[in-house]
């Protein structure tokens, strides 16, 4: 039985965030692959090998994770899931979305509550124990 996680994928403008994030996980142990997007539309052409991520010549990313911040440039965190919710089926029974912001704005986590795409709603910032709780709350097959 396996105890990583192929690959998550944080969506995140804020580099030091991705920083921390990155160490938190890193330090857990239980993730072989971390990308970093710094948008939605980056992730949007992250996830289809669009533009600049094309050339990779690979099969589409398939993330088991997916961190989402909220206030991005160009594409924010809503924006994201509403296009990737349109993606065609080859993205269904998906990755685990969590929304990780520091939007403190309580209609941010009633909408997420409210959307079938995120399956967590958390603050930042990401620490270790918190990614390990996540795990073993959406991958129990990893114990």
């Amino acid at each position: 039985m396996k105890n990583k996680i192929n690959l998550v994928l944080l969506i995140d403008d804020n580099e030091d965030d991705n920083f921390f994030h990155r160490r938190a996980m890193e330090k857990a142990g239980r993730v072989e692959m971390i990308d970093v997007c710094l948008d939605g539309s980056d992730a949007l052409d992250y996830l289809r090998n669009m533009g600049k991520y094309e050339i990779r010549g690979q099969d589409y990313p398939r993330p088991d994770l997916i961190f989402l911040d909220i206030n991005m440039p160009r594409t924010n965190g809503w924006e994201f899931l509403d296009k990737y919710a349109l993606l065609d089926a080859r993205f269904i029974g998906g990755p685990i979305i969590v929304m990780l912001t520091t939007s403190l704005n309580p209609d941010d986590r009633q909408r997420a509550e409210g959307c079938e795409l995120v399956s967590e709603f958390m603050t930042k910032p990401l620490k270790q124990q918190t990614f390990l709780e996540i795990l073993d709350k959406h991958f129990p097959d990893l114990r």
